[in-house]
């Protein structure tokens, strides 16, 4: 099921009938289901309960995060980044995850930019002194942070860096571009006048089956146009960050990083999977 309809009323109905059965909640993406709605889900009435996540800890949200270990325990196993690029896969005989190059660009705010970035600091501060507790500190700080953090994520000189990776890189197939909704437009637009075959994979391409796409959706559709190397790039809001695989992708070009890490290793989670032909990723990131 999905985590929407494990923290329904009816599914927790359901969970909760004496049925003569164990009942064994295991909860991918785990870290999903310590939002607020979400974590009606997590009831008592699960007699095992196992939570997979490569990030469980949750960004500004220390309720939602001591919700989720009360409910699931603590970690008990744990594979590191460091240990899927370093160690063997026995059965393969080469790392589990490929190797990749973390290559950051680094720019400047405009002055215009900038004095919208202190403003909006000054606020936070203000804020802060004057919460009552931690949940309302939490919720403050995830709003004004969220605002401030935008004013980096769509940065105008962004778009200079894009220009020149895609002019001096000879590897544009199999590349994902990740940006914010402020950003797809000029991105597309420089994506055509650089001739790029590039598609929008945001969530206005469907995930139902069509008959337009011979009985696949529009989505598993781009993603095997993208494996053949007939799109070359995918660019991509947040859907793409968590639970999709894309193994062909080779590069990545992340336009709108913030500093919550889950985004960030999900991201980089698309781009090192192992792939026929696959020796190494790339990951540019414009910060």
């Amino acid at each position: 099921t999905t985590h929407r309809t494990c923290s329904s009323r009816d599914f927790g109905a359901i969970a909760r009938t004496e049925s003569g059965f164990s009942r064994f909640l295991i909860g991918d993406e785990v870290h999903g289901l310590g939002a607020e709605k979400s974590r009606r889900g997590l009831l008592e009435a699960y007699d095992y309960r196992l939570g997979l996540s490569a990030t469980p800890e949750r960004w500004f949200d220390a309720l939602g995060t001591t919700a989720l270990y009360d409910f699931f325990g603590q970690v008990v196993y744990e594979f590191t980044l460091e240990e899927a690029i370093n160690k063997i896969n026995p059965t393969t005989g080469r790392t589990y995850l490929t190797p990749y190059r973390y290559l950051p660009r680094f720019v400047s705010l405009s002055p215009v930019e900038l004095e919208d970035y202190n403003r909006h600091s000054k606020a936070i501060g203000a804020r802060y002194n004057r919460t009552r507790d931690e949940t309302e500190r939490d919720e403050i700080l995830e709003m004004l942070l969220f605002k401030r953090a935008n004013i980096i994520k769509n940065a105008q000189a962004k778009y200079e860096v894009l220009e020149e990776l895609l002019a001096n890189s000879n590897q544009l197939k199999w590349t994902i571009i990740y940006c914010s909704p402020q950003q797809i437009d000029n991105v597309m637009e420089i994506m055509n006048s650089h001739r790029v075959r590039a598609h929008r994979f945001t969530m206005d391409q469907g995930t139902a089956p069509s008959d337009r796409y011979g009985g696949i959706s529009e989505r598993e559709h781009l993603l095997d146009r993208f494996a053949e190397g007939d799109c070359q790039q995918l660019v991509a809001m947040r859907c793409l960050d968590e639970g999709v695989d894309i193994p062909p992708a080779r590069q990545v070009i992340l336009m709108s990083s913030t500093g919550n890490p889950r985004q960030y290793i999900q991201r980089i989670g698309r781009v090192v999977r192992r792939y026929p032909g696959k020796r190494e990723a790339s990951i540019h990131d414009i910060v």
